[in-house]
């Protein structure tokens, strides 16, 4: 599967231009690893598979300069729920969670943020 992301919006925002099975092109940059997006850029996330996701993978959407309001839990080719201790921290901080497959994840990310909300998009490749 090949999806290709383009919207109008302000340069400033960082936005997922692709993906593809086992690749995001993100910005200018092109990803094979699993990655956490925000508006102000992205990073690598050290997660192997949705099986081994603990709340600690999730540490990173804490440390950001903004307070989100949401997060997008991309699970690859297929939407997959992980277990509710997986998500218990951001529950716990009042941080919604949307949990879809990898492509509808990058979909919304890229509405969300052009909106101006304070979303992050955790993405399994």
């Amino acid at each position: 599967m090949n999806t290709k992301l383009n919207l109008h919006h302000d340069a400033s925002i960082t936005l997922i231009r692709s993906y593809n099975d086992g690749k995001l092109l993100i910005a200018d940059a092109e990803y094979t690893s699993n990655m956490i997006v925000t508006s102000q850029g992205c990073m690598r996330w050290d997660l192997s598979s949705l099986e081994s996701l603990t709340t600690e993978h999730f540490a990173p959407v804490f440390e950001f300069s903004f307070d989100p309001e949401l997060v997008l839990l991309g699970t690859g080719r297929t939407q997959q729920f992980p277990g509710a201790e997986q998500t218990r921290s951001l529950l716990e901080a009042q941080i919604g969670i949307e949990i879809m497959d990898t492509a509808a994840a990058c979909r919304t990310y890229n509405i969300l943020a052009d909106d101006g909300r304070k979303v992050v998009a955790c993405l399994l490749v």
